[in-house]
């Protein structure tokens, strides 16, 4: 489950990428004027800008698909902790809590109507039956 922080993470530094580079490309001046200087070709450094940030937006979008088929794949086989009962059930809405909905153990608590203590057992029961199923 770990895996959706570990995405999540990849693409934001990617974005930070596209967003580096593309303040770099508007940032590039040129002088105009009697003074001639001589200059490494700003026009190379442009594009090569404009090339990492094309590059780093495919990568963005191939990251963002790989996240989303994982997601897909991941709520499908948590939601079979649901088909396990009235145990299953509670883990499952636990699990759901924490890693889709990025709730707190305090939070989970309070929205359930659980002790947070309830919260943290039925968090390890639901990832230890989790991993049972899918990962063993």
């Amino acid at each position: 489950m770990s895996q959706f922080s570990k995405y999540e993470d990849r693409i934001q530094r990617k974005l930070v990428d596209v967003y580096r580079n593309r303040i770099l490309a508007t940032s590039v001046s040129v002088a105009f004027g009697s003074d001639r200087v001589q200059t490494s070709g700003t026009g190379d450094r442009v594009a090569n800008l404009v090339a990492a940030i094309m590059d780093a937006e495919r990568d963005v979008e191939k990251l963002l698909n790989e996240y989303r088929d994982f997601s897909r794949e991941a709520l499908y086989r948590l939601e079979g902790l649901g088909l396990l009962g009235e145990s299953g059930m509670a883990q499952y809405k636990v699990l759901h809590a924490r890693f889709v909905q990025r709730m707190t153990f305090e939070d989970i608590a309070e929205s359930l109507d659980y002790s947070e203590r309830q919260v943290y057992n039925l968090y390890k029961d639901g990832l230890a039956e989790f991993e049972q199923l899918y990962l063993a």
